[in-house]
């Protein structure tokens, strides 16, 4: 198994290395976290503009004109009875794409209330809580509480190692 960087700097004495291991951890998250929520608002948008073609596809179907989907079946001129008499199988079949877009719309509309309600709000979310915030505020003192104790001990090694020399090996 192999280690990481974030691992092994719990294996060392430097406390140093252990902070700012756990601060580079959480800030990557924190910014992975920030990417993926503002990542969904997008696919959300997405799925909404959709969901509105569809709609707009859905209405031309029923009108009449040159923003017709079907022109040449409006070039005919039928009313809408008579069309629906002659179409036969092909009635079937408009009604068929009628329904299917209405369908469509609906799911990717379902989707986008999920991937909002249930993934992108949630992310969202968790990066204003009190633990996040908490974090935040700590993390500068922390860090020059962790300096100032190793530059203590380095005072302090030095002072042992003035005092009590290391005997050499013959």
């Amino acid at each position: 198994m192999s280690s990481t960087v974030y691992q092994e700097s719990f294996g060392q004495a430097r406390p140093h290395l252990s902070f700012n291991a756990v601060s580079d951890r959480l800030t990557l998250a924190r910014a992975y976290t920030t990417d993926l929520s503002h990542y969904f608002r997008e696919r959300a948008a997405l799925e909404d503009a959709y969901v509105k073609s569809l709609a707009k596809l859905s209405s031309r179907l029923h009108s009449g004109g040159s923003g017709s989907v079907m022109p040449a079946v409006e070039a005919l001129g039928l009313d809408r009875k008579d069309e629906e008499r002659q179409l036969g199988a092909w009635k079937g079949v408009r009604e068929r794409l009628e329904s299917e877009i209405g369908e469509t719309a609906r799911v990717h509309e379902s989707w986008r209330k999920k991937v909002l309600d249930e993934v992108e709000g949630p992310l969202r979310f968790s990066l204003t809580k009190p633990d996040w915030l908490r974090y935040q505020q700590g993390e500068g003192s922390l860090g020059s509480t962790v300096r100032e104790y190793e530059a203590t001990m380095d005072k302090i090694n030095k002072v042992r190692a003035s005092v009590w020399p290391v005997p050499r090996s013959c």
